[in-house]
């Protein structure tokens, strides 16, 4: 669902919604993140900053002043903030570029399971190959079973511990 997201906006677009800055390029949204972190107090709990092509951009300060950011879709991805500001655009970049690739994967999943399908209702309308040899093993096991009397033996069985309760009950 995120992957589709992704898909659908253009690679290069930073949308920040605080603070008034409006839509910032790929370029300047190292300068625009850091300045949104910079105003957070401490304790600041998730600040909801922009989004990045279709999923939701949140920042937060702990106590200790260490920031925590993370694009928000369907699932949660944790951006790397390291020593340098731009490497929360990489981390941005290269969670866009996965889930992007995650795409195309279950594109061509998608395309192996259509192709599948249709192989397997070729493969329901074909006739049973094998049937007239099924159905004559099953006539030469009821031949067998009436020339072995095997149904008869199951009966006298029953019939001579009848036989057996009436002798002794006399």
């Amino acid at each position: 669902m995120d992957a589709a997201t992704v898909a659908a906006v253009p690679d290069d677009s930073f949308a920040f919604k605080v603070n008034g800055i409006g839509v910032v390029s790929a370029c300047d949204a190292a300068k625009a993140f850091k300045m949104i972190i910079q105003s957070l107090p401490r304790n600041s709990g998730p600040l909801e900053m922009g989004t990045f092509r279709g999923l939701r951009m949140f920042a937060e300060r702990d106590e200790f002043s260490e920031v925590e950011a993370w694009l928000e879709g369907s699932m949660e991805y944790i951006l790397r903030i390291g020593k340098s500001w731009e490497n929360i655009v990489s981390s941005m970049i290269q969670v866009a570029m996965n889930l992007s690739a995650e795409v195309s994967q279950l594109q061509k999943h998608l395309e192996r399971q259509v192709t599948r399908q249709k192989e397997l209702e070729v493969e329901v309308t074909r006739p049973f190959d094998k049937l007239d040899r099924l159905e004559y093993l099953q006539r030469r096991k009821i031949e067998l079973d009436t020339m072995l009397d095997l149904n008869k033996g199951e009966m006298s069985a029953v019939d001579e511990s009848a036989e057996a309760d009436e002798t002794t009950v006399a």
